[in-house]
């Protein structure tokens, strides 16, 4: 071990020389009698060529991440070759480097270089030790980027793939002596390639009463563009846009802007789906286009559920099962998205195909909207939908105003033919909105009242069903939508929505209240909230509530109690639990709870939790009198890459996926994910990366196992939507040697270089001190090291006969 520190010692001395700036280096000439003084012998045996230019790596190709001014941009291999200043080698940068960087500059001279080295004001600086190369530029030569976040150039498709998503739920209720038992399957599948992704979505139900075969959602094909202000063209079966005109499913094509690839004060976000689960177990499904697109098991209390397979435009219908067997159901819109624009930005959604709503008939049609932010205050918006028989044209304007906050409000004419009777049908609907934020009171008012002007406005759905039935459309006459949120300071925050609807025919009026507040007191906090509807069918539900829950959580580990109050017509629940957190990591969590609903018998349960690297499992049963419920659950990912197949947790198929690998080593860990770790074959999937912006990765140090040997801990990528990016560190195991080389009967100087592959096939480096002394890392049991010195070179076999990864192999060489 005393020959192994004097070796690192020795090399170190180079080592420092190589921290030294580039500028100073080539200024400088390293005298090898210098090691006389640490009492190397043989001066003559120190090869330091290398040094003596000024260089702390030789020319040649190296991957780089590469910054200009300051901002990543890519991670690329990048040829540097010998500069004429002296110092590190040049970076020789081609078109095509240049192209990628976004840099906007072409060399005079003919020459492979595209920037060239005396173009003033052009810096760099290489970091070997961080693989880093960072240019300065002037920004005249830089390519502008005034709408996206990132540059276009550094987007990454990622690499060929095969992706799929399952989750299943299983729940099994018994009440007396009626039965019902209910299964759902939802799979996700795609394919990448060549920058373009395929996706599938589909579903399987079953009850006792009824089987859906397995059967598809929608099919599309995608592929994201940069000209213009980017966006994305989608084939296939999707939703156009809700925001104008109401959404409608179709088969056929689309072209749509991107939020997400542009800065942050363009872009828009769609809201979660809300609600409260009053039972200890219900069962929760989200409706749209009478299609079931998504189901899960959820707790009692209120829940919000983001990440859902469809996000287009129109309403959601959300359906919860509770304990009991009996249902509630409500909708909730999905239209959301303002449309206040920033100055030049230009948003649009043009779409043209077959409709696809379910009991009618399908129809050619074609639709455009836009969207222009034509002032710094002023949106200009409109659009027209085009079909047989069918016609519906809109224009709007939107207005951000002082002292009053943003409004907008648009008119739609519609035109409806193809009647029964031969009859056609023309009406108007008028829309405002408004929204403003109350700074000093801390309250965000928003009203949205829409309003039809006439009997015979139809949308483009009610308009198609007319068609085919006859019947009289439920035709809408007003209906408002409240939206207030107040903060309360130490109080609190107290959120108040509501909706109505009314019809031309006075039959089916709509209306919704629903009003929470909740407040925290360090590790307590506290909930409350009313809620009242009226269905279609005058049936009206009041449900009030109080929940408390105090939690006792400490790294990780801990337990929660929990108790809640509510109210449903007139019937009171009192439900209480225990949650507990046994693990440190989260990786399973135990809920116990005991329930009673007025007029039932009490209800007791115990719920299971884990959510692994693999997947996620759930398991609960719940008993009370003649009621029993059990609900169990798997839900998880498969990514098929170019190292293998890979199980994760559930992914997101929009948004893009890492598939980390530490090639040959398993178990390690990464930061601020929790409980995702590399697997035997050392990949581990990341997902739910945001798109076209700089994502870190990180490895956990702390878990890397003895004898694990890192080169970079860090990583940033910049990923296109839906792109699977592979990111490779760094990491080996393998057997330590220490080689004491000849050469010639002779010590190889100090200063050479020795390489070798590593497991992974990649070159692991070292610097010779003296005597021909050369500590490696790394290495296979079995292999060949390469010497290169000057203009000499050599090599020569090794065999450590598997000492272990603690045991250094000791050994003196010939080399040949």
């Amino acid at each position: 071990m005393k020959g192994i520190c004097s070796v690192a010692l020795k090399t170190g001395a180079l080592g420092l020389f190589a921290l030294l700036p580039a500028q100073v280096q080539a200024d400088y000439s390293f005298d090898p009698g210098f090691f006389r003084g640490m009492g190397i012998a043989g001066s003559t045996d120190v090869d330091l060529s290398l040094f003596n230019q000024g260089s702390t790596f030789p020319p040649g190709e190296y991957l780089l991440a590469v910054y200009i001014n300051g901002e990543f941009i890519i991670r690329q291999n990048i040829h540097f070759i010998r500069s004429h200043k002296g110092g590190d080698p040049f970076p020789c940068l081609s078109a095509k480097d240049t192209a990628a960087l976004g840099i906007n500059y072409t060399s005079e001279e003919n020459s492979v270089c595209q920037v060239p080295e005396n173009l003033p004001d052009f810096l760099w600086k290489t970091d070997m030790n961080s693989r880093r190369l960072s240019l300065t530029l002037p920004q005249l030569y830089l390519q502008n980027n005034d709408y996206f976040t990132t540059s276009p150039r550094s987007w990454q498709a990622g690499e060929p793939a095969l992706l799929m998503n399952y989750d299943y739920s299983y729940s099994d209720t018994r009440s007396g002596e009626q039965t019902d038992t209910s299964q759902y399957l939802g799979l996700q599948g795609g394919v990448n390639l060549l920058g373009w992704r395929l996706r599938n979505e589909s579903t399987w139900s079953r009850t006792d009463s009824r089987e859906s075969p397995l059967s598809s959602l929608r099919t599309y094909i995608q592929r994201d563009y940069a000209w213009g202000q980017g966006g994305e063209f989608t084939a296939g079966q999707a939703w156009s846009d809700g925001n104008l005109f109401e959404s409608v499913p179709f088969r056929g094509v689309m072209l749509s802007s991107r939020d997400d690839m542009l800065r942050s004060q363009f872009r828009n976000y769609t809201p979660a789906i809300r609600g409260v689960v009053n039972s200890q177990s219900a069962t929760v499904s989200v409706i749209k286009n009478n299609r079931v697109i998504y189901q899960t098991n959820l707790p009692a209390g209120p829940f919000s559920l983001d990440g859902i397979m469809d996000n287009g435009g129109g309403d959601y219908l959300i359906q919860i099962k509770e304990a009991d067997g009996s249902i509630r159901s409500y909708s909730q819109s999905a239209d959301s998205l303002p449309v206040l624009q920033t100055k030049g930005r230009l948003k649009y959604n043009i779409v043209s195909g077959v409709s696809d709503f379910a009991g009618t008939d399908d129809s050619y049609f074609s639709q455009a909207v836009l969207y222009y932010g034509a002032g710094d205050r002023l949106t200009l918006y409109g659009g027209g939908l085009l079909s047989s028989g069918y016609s519906a044209w809109s224009a709007g304007t939107g207005l951000q105003i002082d002292g009053l906050g943003a409004v907008s409000a648009d008119l739609t004419l519609s035109s409806t033919g193809n009647l029964p009777g031969g009859r056609s049908l023309s009406g108007q609907s008028a829309r405002a909105s408004w929204y403003r934020d109350f700074d000093a009171t801390g309250t965000s008012f928003g009203l949205f009242a829409y309003r039809y002007s006439s009997r015979d406005y139809m949308s483009f759905e009610e308009a198609l069903r007319y068609q085919v039935d006859g019947d009289n459309p439920p035709n809408r006459k007003n209906r408002f939508d409240l939206s207030v949120v107040q903060s309360l300071g130490e109080a609190g925050n107290l959120s108040v929505t509501g909706r109505r609807e009314s019809y031309w025919s006075g039959e089916k009026n709509l209306t919704g209240v629903r009003v929470n507040h909740n407040i925290g007191f360090g590790r307590v906090s506290l909930n409350t909230w009313f809620d009242q509807s009226r269905t279609v069918d005058n049936k009206e539900d009041k449900i009030a509530g109080m929940s408390v829950s105090v939690a006792l959580y400490e790294k990780g580990r801990g337990v929660s109690l929990s108790s809640r109050l509510s109210g449903e017509n007139g019937r009171l629940t009192s439900q209480n639990s225990v949650n507990i957190s046994p693990t440190e990591d989260g990786r399973f969590a135990l809920a116990a709870s005991t329930g009673k609903t007025e007029g039932k018998s009490s209800l007791q349960g115990l719920q299971v939790n884990y959510s692994g690297s693999l997947s996620e499992m759930s398991a609960g049963y719940y008993s009370g009198g003649d009621n029993h419920r059990l609900n169990a659950g798997i839900r998880g990912g498969l990514v098929a890459h170019g190292r293998g197949i890979t199980a994760g947790r559930r992914l997101s198929m929009e948004a893009p996926v890492a598939v980390i690998s530490t090639p040959g080593i398993s178990g390690v860990r990464i930061s601020s994910r929790a409980n995702v770790e590399t697997d035997y074959f050392g990949n581990a999937i990341v997902s739910n990366l945001q798109p076209y912006q700089k994502n870190q990765l990180s490895l956990d140090v702390t878990s890397l196992k003895p004898g694990v040997d890192v080169t970079e801990t860090d990583r940033t990528i910049v990923p296109a939507r839906g792109g699977v990016i592979p990111v490779i560190f760094g990491v080996s195991a393998g057997e330590r040697a220490l080689f004491k080389v000849m050469y010639r009967s002779r010590p190889v100087p100090m200063g050479a270089v020795a390489s070798v592959k590593d497991a992974a096939g990649n070159d692991k480096t070292a610097f010779f001190a003296d005597q021909g002394q050369v500590y490696m890392t790394g290495m296979n049991t079995q292999g060949v090291v390469r010497v290169n010195w000057g203009n000499a070179s050599c090599q020569f076999s090794y065999d450590t006969g598997g000492r272990g990864e603690q045991v250094p192999y000791n050994n003196t060489v010939e080399c040949r």
